[in-house]
């Protein structure tokens, strides 16, 4: 057993009580989960494996959206101190196109959700962003993006389509080895914030 521990906060950096963290399984079931105490603290205990998603949550849908980090390995104790904020950053991941370019490159992709539009039951809830108001950092380097590009998903049986996102940065330097941290913070024409992280 080990431990993937924190301090949740809002966007004003100040710690949210009563909040719920959660691993979830291959099938968005909760694995362990526990809460936060009254100063944002958590200490979430969990058997030693891989684990494809950690959320945390409170008041969803009124007050914040959810925040999340993909693949968390447990096999070492983990610390990741979420930020909840109006925006939530869905399916955060990406390719890599060192094979087809000179430069290695990542392309970053993810979904966003804006509570601003969910609240005024608006048919696109994707937030309004701009290049200039994303953070894009891998193990705490801050990485210069390269290209912006919005991507329109069409789903068979949904009307309305998903807006997402893409934005490729330069990956020369980075091993894929499993031990990689990206972290995703993105601010809206709004001020609304969210952030999610991937360890790859």
């Amino acid at each position: 057993m080990n431990y993937i521990y924190g301090i949740v906060q809002n966007e004003q950096k100040e710690p949210v009580a009563n909040a719920k963290v959660a691993l979830l399984d291959d099938n968005f079931k909760v694995a362990f989960s526990t809460e936060t105490d009254k100063n944002g603290k958590f200490n979430l205990q969990a058997e030693a494996k891989l684990y494809p998603h950690f959320i945390v949550e409170k008041d969803y849908g009124t007050k914040y959206l959810e925040y999340w980090a993909n693949n968390i390995n447990l096999k070492n104790d983990i610390e990741i101190n979420p930020k909840l904020g109006r925006l939530e950053l869905y399916k955060l991941g990406f390719f890599s196109s060192m094979e087809m370019e000179i430069s290695k490159s990542i392309m970053i992709y993810f979904r966003p959700i804006s509570l601003h539009h969910f609240l005024a039951n608006e048919k696109a809830i994707a937030p309004q962003i701009k290049r200039e108001s994303i953070t894009i950092s891998i193990n705490g380097e801050f990485c210069e993006i390269l290209l912006a590009k919005t991507v329109i998903e069409h789903t068979e049986g949904v009307a309305t389509p998903v807006i997402a996102y893409a934005f490729k940065i330069a990956a020369d330097n980075i091993e894929f080895n499993g031990n990689n941290r990206l972290e995703v913070s993105v601010t809206d024409v709004y001020g609304e914030y969210g952030e999610a992280v991937l360890f790859f």
